[in-house]
């Protein structure tokens, strides 16, 4: 969305640890003068962020949630040009990822209720399939909690390799044989500027994902198999370490922001299931039914209040993936005619989310 002049309201307003909080950590490095190649601040993030999820050695930190989603499907190995199957609701860098790591996106659809694709729906696309399907990446809409479980009795029925991405879903993990990929870019709820990190309890598989960020390489010098440069920096760790002290507190900031949107919401407008109470996010995408969509747009720009649409039409109808297939995606064009982003985070005044709820009912009467 653009705008002539800032909006009053914008749709984010990301908060990291200040300069102070994170001094002492840097300091830290210079004094160990080691910047990046899985350095002592990396190792002790990966450590904090184990115990975090309740698994420890189950965390492999790197430079972004895309390269995580790289490098987690070139761990796989596979073959050159197949299909990975994913739903064309999801921000685009699922589908770079897999063009990246030599796949095609083959775009499914998702269920209605939740926006996710689910093991059902994927086993009932399998038998749609054009070509050869490599790997399966599922996405946690928004943040949302997914069943890894039942992802990982597809993944073993099947023998279909599952990657999740869960760039926004740093609250509703849960550790699992499934590699999940996240995002700790700056506009998360958990951040360290630019970063991301892949929780899983396949040792074996992170320690392959390891090489894959690192040129290829174990010990020596010799690249052995295909690969990229995706560490994360101690800059960037250093940013994580003197954030996650401070994680629960910026949850419940965040609760209650979204307490107040829940009670203050016309009755025509939907928030996630379970958003707020069992989970939170950076960003809160809200339901609405279709026809109410632009006017709410309009009501939201006259008070100078900015809105997104962050996934847009979805991927199939991006210029990037026109040449990629794609099944019927009936649920995925209703979203798309239905969800819209709406300003979310921790400072948000009570004021402040009347007046958006009170652009929303203006729309909808």
């Amino acid at each position: 969305m653009k705008y002539s002049t800032p909006p009053v309201i914008p749709v984010a307003r990301p908060q990291l640890p200040s300069a102070d909080e994170v001094l002492p950590f840097l300091r830290e490095i210079d004094a160990t003068r080691h910047y990046s190649n899985g350095g002592p601040l990396n190792a002790r993030l990966e450590q904090a962020l184990g115990r975090q999820f309740g698994a420890e050695r189950s965390v492999l930190c790197h430079s972004s949630c895309t390269i995580g989603l790289v490098a987690a499907l070139l761990a796989l190995r596979p073959e050159p040009g197949a299909l990975c199957m994913m739903p064309s609701w999801s921000f685009p860098a699922t589908g770079h990822a897999a063009r990246l790591a030599g796949l095609t996106p083959w775009f499914v659809d998702v269920e209605a209720g939740s926006g996710a694709l689910t093991p059902a729906l994927a086993r009932a696309a399998l038998a749609q399939a054009p070509a050869r399907v490599a790997a399966v990446i599922p996405v946690m809409p928004f943040g949302a909690p997914a069943d890894v479980t039942a992802w990982e009795g597809f993944r073993d029925e099947t023998g279909l390799p599952v990657i999740v991405d869960g760039a926004a879903a740093f609250d509703s993990l849960s550790a699992s044989t499934i590699p999940i990929v996240v995002s700790l870019h700056a506009t998360k709820l958990f951040g360290v500027g630019e970063g991301g990190f892949t929780l899983c309890r396949d040792a074996a598989f992170l320690r392959t994902m390891r090489k894959v960020l690192n040129f290829g390489f174990h010990g020596t010098r010799n690249a052995e198999l295909p690969a990229v440069n995706g560490k994360l920096s101690e800059y960037a760790a250093a940013v994580g370490l003197a954030a996650l002290p401070g994680y629960g507190e910026k949850r419940e900031a965040h609760q209650t922001v979204a307490q107040l949107y829940r009670s203050a919401l016309p009755g025509h407008i939907t928030m996630p299931a379970g958003f707020g109470t069992d989970w939170v996010s950076a960003s809160l995408s809200l339901g609405l039914p279709a026809e109410h969509l632009a006017p709410a747009k309009r009501a939201l720009a006259r008070r100078g209040i900015a809105w997104r649409h962050w996934w847009e039409a979805g991927m199939h109808r991006m210029p990037a993936f026109a040449d990629c297939p794609h099944l019927p995606l009936p649920v995925t064009k209703a979203l798309a005619r239905s969800t819209l982003g709406v300003p979310f985070y921790q400072d948000l005044s009570e004021a402040q989310v009347q007046d958006i709820c009170a652009a929303l009912a203006e729309a909808g009467s």
